[in-house]
């Protein structure tokens, strides 16, 4: 049976380092938890701890240990909380949050588990108070009501929801690097600035690369304005700029319009290469990839790099994801305005190609298989993470 327990009950809060000054920080034999080691971990890393020097008046940490963000700029960030799991001397907490100490036993990967579920998260978010800034009360929060099962039945959670967070870690560093490999493979096959060849070329390609216009290979066509009073539930997905997401994918929801008779001038289809041409994500590239529908409609401020046949698509889709894309596009950018760029400037972008059409293929290719395996990592670890929360839901109600 589960026990609904609160805080107060089952411990006692403390504080964190007091009395310190900025110079005080950064050297030392004691170590000190961050706040953003305790924001970002359910349970604390090591790796981000900070040095202090040794002070007997400071409160040490101990294994088992709850920390908790005392503030942030939304509600929805407010107490969040971070288990140490470790046994050593002279770690203290930074001041920015606080403390606390259970009295009794628990497993501490159901503990830190069950602090961070969507339940008792929501009861933690009702209690931040503000206006600029949110703050959480500790005496407040000791009156949070929490499930408590018997300790054999933590541990079996525990351990169940530890296998599958380490399965996410495990995912998130293969994928961390695979886009590292590609970052640097993109620094290596294409010239850098006032440079016209590549440092690394595959075997028995030797032919020059020429300079032209993006204008001139993939032109960059605007979309429609379609009425968001006649969107509809079902019907032609629209991409829209909220669709271009940040792992260079379009995806999330889509808004739907009926399909209409002449619409050449703004369909896409699987493959399409896309560009937010306004916004907060101005510049920001994304392949569509999405044999699920059969066709897509181009929403306005959406730009879509045309397929001439002139140069190899796939080595289009890698040069405007490159390093030398984002150089020029800081130029036509407007410091302090709302971001804004037109096909007429992107178009007379100057890129190095080369003119053999089978380097073009060969440098795609290579790209296109790791952006694949790219994908299939980031589509398990997404997987991955929807399975996370859904346990966490239907274990914490």
């Amino acid at each position: 049976m589960w026990k609904q327990r609160k805080l107060g009950e089952l411990g006692s809060t403390f504080t964190g380092l007091t009395g310190k000054t900025k110079e005080d920080f950064g050297h030392g034999d004691a170590k000190f938890v961050t706040y953003m080691n305790v924001f970002q971990n359910a349970v604390a890393s090591l790796e981000q701890l900070d040095s202090v020097e040794i002070d007997p008046k400071q409160n040490e940490v101990k294994k088992g240990d709850v920390f908790f963000t005392t503030s942030s700029e939304t509600p929805e960030e407010v107490g969040m909380s971070s288990v140490w799991k470790y046994n050593y001397d002279n770690v203290y907490l930074n001041s920015f949050t606080f403390g606390y100490r259970p009295n009794i036993e628990f497993d501490l990967d159901y503990l830190a588990a069950m602090l961070r579920s969507t339940t008792v998260r929501k009861k933690i978010t009702f209690l931040a108070q503000g206006i600029s800034r949110y703050n959480i009360s500790k005496t407040k929060m000791m009156d949070i009501e929490v499930p408590v099962p018997s300790l054999e039945e933590q541990a079996k959670i525990g351990a169940f929801l530890s296998n599958v967070e380490q399965t996410i870690t495990l995912h998130q560093e293969k994928l961390s690097k695979l886009q590292s490999l590609k970052k640097a493979a993109l620094q290596f096959l294409f010239p850098k600035k006032d440079e016209i060849e590549p440092k690394a070329r595959f075997t028995n390609f030797n032919d020059i690369w020429k300079q032209r216009k993006l204008g001139d290979v993939t032109p960059l066509r605007g979309g429609s304005a379609f009425q968001s009073s006649q969107f509809k539930k079902t019907g032609i997905p629209i991409v829209r700029i909220s669709n271009i997401l940040s792992d260079g994918f379009v995806g999330g929801t889509y808004a739907y319009y009926q399909e209409q008779k002449s619409d050449e001038g703004y369909v896409l289809y699987d493959g399409a290469i896309i560009l937010a041409m306004s916004g907060a994500t101005t510049g920001k590239v994304a392949l569509l990839k999405d044999r699920t529908n059969k066709k897509f409609y181009q929403n306005q401020r959406v730009g879509y790099f045309t397929d001439l046949g002139i140069v190899d698509y796939s080595f289009i889709s890698i040069v405007v994801q490159s390093f030398l894309f984002n150089v020029q596009l800081k130029t036509v950018l407007v410091a302090g305005a709302q971001p804004n760029i037109s096909s007429k400037e992107i178009n007379d972008f100057k890129f190095y190609f080369p003119i053999n059409k089978k380097e073009q293929a060969k440098i795609g290719a290579f790209f296109k298989k790791l952006e694949t395996i790219i994908l299939l990592y980031q589509t398990k670890l997404d997987k991955l993470q929807m399975l996370k929360s859904a346990l966490l839901q239907k274990m914490f109600i």
